[in-house]
């Protein structure tokens, strides 16, 4: 709310209103600009748990499509699974609290198809630094995001990529 309202990344439900330092900006930022169109609080929170809703099947759809490109599964199989995912209780009860672990897992789930499609092809390097300044943007969801530098590092190290050495400096 404080972001919406201008008031700086704060929490305003502690005396003194300190800045909001223990947690990134990234998602609290992404629900400030839904706020824009949304309603008033608290009919806001449906469309905020809409959004975690579009969060989850973008997570399922995703990790259908990481089985097909890692696993070769059959298209059935990587459905069954994607689905099998978005039904599980763990993410059922994240999906109706507006908190940013779907948002992140999405996101992740995004950036690890792109780095395997990078790794598998021989991207320019516009692609390389693309997927860095992306997974700087998620670790702005959630802090644990930074560990795809390194995962990322290693994946086109191990592929014998040679624009890894690039993507060190821009990951990081």
């Amino acid at each position: 709310r404080a972001l919406a309202t201008g008031e700086g990344y704060r929490a305003l439900n502690v005396p003194g209103h300190p800045a909001g330092t223990h947690f990134p900006p990234g998602y609290p930022t992404l629900l400030a600009l839904v706020s824009f169109v949304a309603p008033a609080f608290p009919a806001s929170l449906a469309v905020f748990k809409a959004l975690n809703a579009v969060f989850l099947a973008a997570a399922a759809v995703l990790i259908a499509r990481l089985l097909r490109l890692r696993l070769d599964m059959t298209a059935g199989w990587c459905v069954a699974v994607g689905a099998l995912t978005a039904v599980s209780v763990p993410l059922l009860i994240l999906s109706n609290l507006v908190l940013s672990e779907l948002c992140f897992l999405a996101f992740a789930l995004a950036l690890l198809v792109a780095l395997e499609r990078l790794a598998d092809d021989a991207a320019p390097p516009l692609r390389v630094v693309l997927l860095g300044v992306a997974i700087g943007l998620c670790a702005l969801v959630r802090t644990h995001g930074v560990v795809l530098v390194p995962a990322a590092a290693l994946v086109l190290l191990a592929r014998r990529r040679s624009y890894w050495v690039l993507a060190v400096p821009v990951l990081g």
